[in-house]
């Protein structure tokens, strides 16, 4: 059934801007050029349920993250990877406005901490 469900959606990358996202399509979204996220949703009863699952490949390892949350509208979620002292975040935010859901840059301040 997860195969049915995977070989279903559509896939398309973007670059770290906002775009937005329909249930059918999966969206390949680069965070920066050693991070990436793989997001998808689908409309349920108590919300449009959001899964990404984030992978920041280094020389040193490999790190995966799934984020699950349901969103209604005018909601949003940040995620954002951790790095060391100074170093910028590697950050998105999914939004939900209505029917639309929208993965954007977060707010210059998410970055920074």
């Amino acid at each position: 059934m997860r195969l049915a469900l995977i070989a279903g959606f559509t896939l398309f990358a973007a670059a770290a801007h906002a775009t937005d996202l329909v249930p059918t399509q999966t969206l390949r979204y680069e965070l920066d050029e050693d991070t990436s996220a793989m997001i998808a949703y689908s409309p349920g009863l108590d919300g449009y349920r959001v899964v990404a699952t984030v992978q920041q490949v280094t020389e040193v390892e490999n790190v995966l993250l799934r984020v699950t949350t349901v969103l209604s509208s005018g909601q949003w979620a940040d995620v954002a990877v951790p790095r060391l002292p100074g170093e910028p975040r590697a950050a998105m935010r999914i939004v939900r406005n209505h029917d639309t859901v929208r993965v954007e840059a977060p707010p210059s301040e998410l970055s920074r901490r």
